[in-house]
């Protein structure tokens, strides 16, 4: 399996993997403390616990990753195909967000989860570029798609330095999302 590392100093040593089945522990654990972490916060986003059939289904396709620090997981995302068919995604209605005509393959970028204590240093931002650039190499083409509360100006900050580009805004349930692509 491919992996990406880099350095930012010489402390600090950041490994990019993909996710393999004894990880899924670490993820459910991670999404608690990230979904604790957003509770104290006084977020009313829900992002765990994640299930354990979500992260294995994950795993199994090749769509979940990690980062770890200095030999140490500290985040995991999930980016599953956006086909209609794959279980962790068939039920998301990207149709109205006219997605499907952005590219042929799609994939859906979920879970992006960072350990409450290293938030705020801009390790998100390195983590997410470094799963992007594993995509690009494995697919070399497509569309990840992202969507978030259209009343959360950090995360949509976040999205765009990362590089994604806002699609659009739609209504869902009662409020409102914002829909943001990247092309590998």
């Amino acid at each position: 399996m491919s992996s990406a590392s880099l350095n930012l100093d010489s402390k600090m040593s950041f490994e990019v993997k993909y996710a393999e089945l004894d990880d899924i522990n670490f993820i459910i654990g991670l999404s608690g403390r990230v979904q604790e972490a957003l509770l104290m916060s006084g977020s009313l986003q829900v992002i765990g616990p994640l299930a354990h059939k979500v992260i294995e289904n994950s795993i199994q396709g090749e769509h979940a990753f990690l980062l770890s620090l200095n030999g140490q997981h500290i985040a995991s995302v999930l980016v599953d195909p956006l086909d209609g068919i794959f279980p962790n995604t068939a039920e998301i209605r990207h149709d109205s967000w006219g997605v499907p005509s952005l590219s042929s393959a799609q994939w859906y970028l979920h879970a992006l989860m960072l350990e409450p204590a290293e938030q705020g240093k801009h390790i998100g931002l390195i983590f997410l570029d470094k799963v992007l650039q594993l995509m690009k190499v494995k697919y070399q083409s497509g569309t990840v798609v992202l969507d978030c509360w259209a009343g959360n100006a950090k995360l949509q900050r976040f999205y765009s330095q990362a590089g994604f580009k806002l699609h659009g805004n739609f209504p869902e349930n009662d409020y409102e999302i914002v829909v943001y692509t990247f092309t590998l």
